[in-house]
């Protein structure tokens, strides 16, 4: 144990030094926030690297290595003949290495384990084969964002080889999940001359349309991509035509078609949805157990859809990959109101409920606007007590804020807002 408090001390003394060096210097090889439970040393005295694993149980989260492949002589041998322990770190330590990272929530969930260097090599954590070993020399690696990182002739995604990537074609780029909302979380998708990537694994057609109903994708990206990779899988078409907006496959499976509503170039981005979402039950339901075909039918040109024994609406949601719903509605009773459906009991605004809302009283009227593009008309819902923005009571403040005729205004005011201040 002394021996080891001497150690404790040398390398503390030894870490001063290093920050005492040149800064460029002390960028290259320094270890800038070193963890002391990274490497300690076993009951055998032997330097051991111990690496977390946020998925394992807690009796299994950390994994520990005491030897390695030395690169010149392919033997095993100790730890502490291999690394350089007063400038060892994880990878994503170094400022320079976490800055091209560029999605900077993929260090928040623990993705920091896989990658290290020192001042000689970097080094792979892979989770998958449990294996710690030497990946490159310190001069021949490149971050390339997210999970990857290119190390000597390989591309790997936390940790694991991408066993197909071609090294000299090999490029990622940042996709977030709208268009123009900053701040939020990206995906890095990555391509080469050959497949698209997700994460380490080849991303086949049904991937790819996946990460596009994800992700946004301008559409002649998507277009441009598909030609590309999946020339041939997209000129098949997997469903056949029943009516409106109902297909099937040559397997009985019902889909319902809808459409990307961001996307700009029409035909190319409608989607297939074969389950639902039962929002009664809140159980998620195959299509093809529920739907009477034969009845199926568009309810007056609206949105809606019925076979007489559901109603159902396709919402594109970010917050889930089901996209239809079945609203709780009785078909025989229900009535398009705008864009509202109603029966004698509940009311919905595409596939949210307007609760507290007058089901036997409700009805719209709409409104005319004076914006920066000209006029917008705009549908309110309205019960003998409340008026409705979508599925939300409109407050007195917000409706004040319309700019809307003043005598009309003045009217709703003294029905729907009487017991405000003015």
């Amino acid at each position: 144990m002394q021996h080891l408090g001497c150690r404790v001390i040398f390398f503390c003394f030894l870490s001063l030094l290093v920050y005492g060096c040149d800064k460029n210097d002390a960028d290259k090889i320094s270890n800038p926030k070193p963890n002391i439970d990274l490497l300690t040393y076993n009951k055998n005295n032997e330097l051991t690297i111990n690496i977390p694993e946020p998925s394992q149980p807690i009796d299994e989260s950390i994994v520990h290595f005491s030897k390695i492949i030395d690169p010149k002589t392919q033997k095993l041998v100790f730890l502490k003949d291999i690394i350089d322990v007063d400038t060892f770190a994880k990878l994503y330590h170094f400022p320079a290495d976490k800055l091209k990272i560029i999605d900077t929530n993929y260090l928040k969930n623990g993705h920091d384990i896989y990658y290290y260097k020192d001042k000689n090599y970097v080094y792979i954590f892979d989770p998958q084969k449990k294996q710690f070993f030497i990946a490159s020399s310190i001069a021949d690696y490149e971050v390339l964002g997210g999970c990857y990182l290119r190390a000597a002739n390989k591309i790997y995604c936390d940790g694991v080889e991408v066993i197909q990537a071609d090294i000299n074609s090999f490029t990622t780029e940042s996709k977030s999940l709208i268009p123009s909302i900053k701040d939020q979380q990206v995906y890095i998708f990555a391509t080469d001359k050959n497949n698209i990537y997700w994460f380490s694994k080849n991303c086949n057609y049904d991937c790819f349309k996946n990460l596009v109903n994800t992700y946004y994708f301008a559409p002649e990206e998507i277009a441009k991509l598909k030609a590309k990779y999946f020339a041939k899988q997209a000129a098949i078409i997997p469903y056949s035509h029943i009516k409106d907006i109902l297909y099937t496959d040559n397997k009985g499976n019902y889909y319902l078609q809808y459409f990307r509503y961001w996307r700009t170039d029409d035909l190319k981005h409608y989607n297939y949805e074969s389950r639902a979402r039962d929002l009664k039950t809140n159980k998620i339901i195959e299509l093809k157990d529920i739907i009477n075909a034969k009845e199926f039918h568009q309810i007056n040109n609206s949105i809606y859809y019925s076979d007489n024994q559901h109603i159902y609406i396709a919402v594109e949601s970010f917050a889930t990959d089901i996209q239809m719903r079945i609203l709780d509605l009785e078909p025989q009773k229900s009535q398009i109101i705008g864009n509202y459906i109603k029966d004698d009991n509940r009311i919905y605004f595409i596939d949210r409920e307007v609760l507290g809302a007058n089901a036997q009283e409700f009805n719209v009227f709409l409104i005319q606007e004076t914006c920066d593009e000209g006029t917008l008309t705009t549908e309110l819902g309205y019960d003998n007590n409340k008026i409705y923005y979508g599925n939300h009571e409109l407050s007195y403040d917000d409706f004040v804020q319309l700019d809307i005729d003043e005598k009309f205004k003045a009217f709703l005011i003294k029905k729907y807002f009487s017991n405000k201040k003015q």
